[in-house]
């Protein structure tokens, strides 16, 4: 038996008791916290005539949020108030190429992989430092009608290699005014990253984000730019014939030019009833395998909810290339209905349709669902996917 494991349920399962008696007494300056969200998803593909056609069923997890636990401490002192953050994610799998678009959630040796931060908060707003959430993904979440792993915006990202987190980050967030603050997070330098990109340094990137809500409305901008790393990589083409995923040495690409994006979002409650919108364009040299390659998504649909435990939600996106290569052309439509029969679990059903029109020869790379049909929708191609799921939270 692997000693490695036990230490590492015995942590877990200390945090988990630590969380439970700073619940119990408000005095204790920590706290621990934990979402999980686990079913079984059935992935059905025609269209195209390759060996991926065809229908899965089996369990997945982060169908609709990424599983995770983490504690978090601080002291306050004549209104300064300064402490940490810790992060875990994690699979209620051991399928390794089962994902999240929400960030790392899968099997790694990185302890506290999402998030592990010292912070110092006053009125002046919020310093962190080191792992930190993305604050433009944050705004995203705030405005996409679903917010889940299939037929929403964050499908966008996670096509095009974004992710939820920033590492080796100096992030700053105003405080609230009026309903109204603002992020900026810079990104520094990674491990053997070597100079010379366009600002001098590789590996770097900023985020600058602003949200309002108030009055019932929710509005969010971000803009994001990461330089690459400086080195080679082989560019990968699917050939629509044969669903086979190969590299094209053809297409080598040096990735130390600037990848960037930027996104917009509106959502607005009418009691019940909410209404929202999102555009974001993503620019991203080495996953559209061109120089000037950008995928554009564009998002409407809302959520109603049918009392204080049951909530409905229904989104339609687009996701088409804005270059002059890949041809991508992908819709999405998705219902999700949620029902919270005891306070922090629910239980959900997630119904998504796609279809890829894409005219290209490399389609975009929609994750399609389950552990083994992780992957590219092909062009000419249709995918219907069904999850029914639990999900818990404890904060």
């Amino acid at each position: 038996m692997k000693s490695g494991v036990f230490k590492r349920t015995a942590l877990v399962a200390a945090l988990a008791s630590v969380g439970f008696a700073a619940h119990a007494d408000g005095n204790l300056p920590f706290n621990f916290y934990a979402l999980l969200d686990g079913g079984v998803t059935s992935t059905k593909i025609n269209g195209g005539g390759v060996a991926t056609n065809g229908t899965t069923t089996e369990f997945n997890t982060g169908n609709l949020a990424p599983n995770f636990f983490g504690i978090t401490a601080s002291k306050k002192v004549d209104g300064l108030e300064a402490g940490y953050k810790l992060e875990e994610g994690f699979l209620l799998s051991d399928a390794s190429t089962n994902t999240s678009a929400f960030g790392p959630t899968g099997p790694s040796n990185k302890l506290f992989n999402r998030q592990a931060n010292l912070f110092v908060a006053g009125d002046f707003g919020k310093f962190s430092l080191g792992t930190v959430t993305d604050s433009v993904f944050d705004g995203l979440l705030a405005t996409d009608p679903l917010n889940t792993s299939y037929g929403s915006a964050v499908q966008g990202i996670l096509g095009t290699g974004g992710g939820s987190i920033v590492t080796g980050a100096l992030r700053y967030d105003t405080a609230k005014y009026n309903g109204f603050s603002a992020s900026v997070t810079y990104k520094t330098s990674t491990s053997g990253a070597t100079n010379g990109s366009n600002n001098g340094s590789t590996g770097t990137g900023t985020r600058i984000s602003a949200l309002y809500q108030a009055n019932g409305l929710t509005a969010s901008l971000g803009h994001w730019l990461d330089n690459g790393t400086g080195t080679a990589s082989t560019a990968t083409t699917y050939n629509i014939t044969t669903g086979v995923a190969t590299p094209n040495v053809a297409t080598n690409a040096i990735t130390g030019q600037a990848d960037s994006g930027s996104y917009g979002g509106l959502a607005y409650s009418f009691g019940k009833l909410t209404v929202n919108g999102n555009y974001m364009r993503v620019t991203q040299n080495e996953t559209l395998q061109e120089s000037t390659g950008s995928l554009n998504v564009t998002g409407l649909g809302g959520s109603y909810a049918i009392d204080s435990k049951s909530n409905i939600g229904i989104a339609f996106h687009t996701y088409k290339d804005g270059g002059t290569l890949n041809g991508t052309n992908v819709s999405a439509v998705a219902a999700l209905y949620t029902y919270e029969f005891i306070p922090g679990m629910k239980a959900y059903g997630l119904l998504t349709s796609l279809k890829d029109s894409s005219t290209g020869t490399s389609a975009f790379g929609y994750y399609t669902g389950g552990n083994s049909n992780a992957g590219a929708l092909l062009a000419n191609q249709t995918a219907q996917i069904m999850s029914i799921g639990l999900q818990y939270g404890f904060f």
